[in-house]
């Protein structure tokens, strides 16, 4: 028996070609769009087991953070996630394996977000680059002992 196994790839954003389409889906100017990736990201409380991570697009403004709920970018995407710089209270990066995940405090809440570059491959570039221009727009950083992981169900066993 033979199988094709077939991943989520996708072309990785570019500025050039993909920030008209963001500055549509979050209200900006293209010339505002100035980070654009896709993400798997998830919110929820710092002491909480996340229950979903979903696919993403993550935009940075020099004003802002966004998340878009998607699984490829069109002008139909809806933002999920916004938050200006100026309302964040940390920002730090969790580490597991070769695996990075921007973490991004709001008061209570966590959002989790892990770079990706075809929607397959993590990007700890990219993760660098996120971190650093949030940390320039005087976010303050912390250091991270934890990286977030979908909590799992416990299977149901067919006999």
């Amino acid at each position: 028996i033979c199988g094709l196994f077939v991943s989520g790839c996708a072309t990785p954003l570019r500025l050039d070609r993909d920030a008209s389409t963001a500055a549509k889906c979050i209200g900006a100017a293209q010339g505002d769009v100035k980070f654009i990736s896709y993400c798997e990201y998830a919110k929820g409380k710092e002491k909480e087991k996340f229950q979903r991570f979903y696919q993403g697009v993550v935009v940075l403004t020099p004003e802002s953070l966004h998340v878009l709920r998607c699984k490829l970018l069109t002008s139909s995407s809806r933002e999920e996630i916004s938050i200006p710089y100026s309302e964040m209270t940390g920002v730090g990066m969790g580490h597991f394996g070769r695996g990075t995940q921007v973490q991004i405090l709001n008061g209570e809440q966590v959002v989790a977000i892990q770079i990706t570059k075809n929607k397959a491959l993590l990007d700890r570039e990219g993760s660098e680059q996120v971190l650093k221009f949030i940390t320039v727009r005087g976010v303050c950083t912390f250091k991270s002992e934890k990286f977030y992981h979908p909590a799992f169900s416990r299977p149901t066993i067919v006999q």
